[in-house]
């Protein structure tokens, strides 16, 4: 395992303008964080409880976010 970062890229402003988006879901900080973080890294898949992760919250360009473990 290895950590991943977005530091060196604009990511505060991409995460608030998800956020801002998924306003009305209440997301928090993380939940945004993540799904900018798996827009970023393309081999990334995300291993979540959350719910949202797999039927609301989506990368910013709009596509899924890959997870892990898909529920069947």
């Amino acid at each position: 395992m290895v950590p991943i970062s977005l530091e060196g890229h604009d990511s505060w402003s991409e995460v608030f303008d998800w956020l801002s988006t998924y306003a009305d879901h209440d997301p928090d900080w993380t939940d945004g964080y993540l799904a900018v973080l798996c827009s970023r890294e393309a081999k990334l898949q995300l291993w979540t409880y959350d719910a949202e992760f797999r039927t609301t919250w989506r990368k910013p360009d709009g596509a899924a976010i890959p997870l892990a473990i898909a529920r069947k």
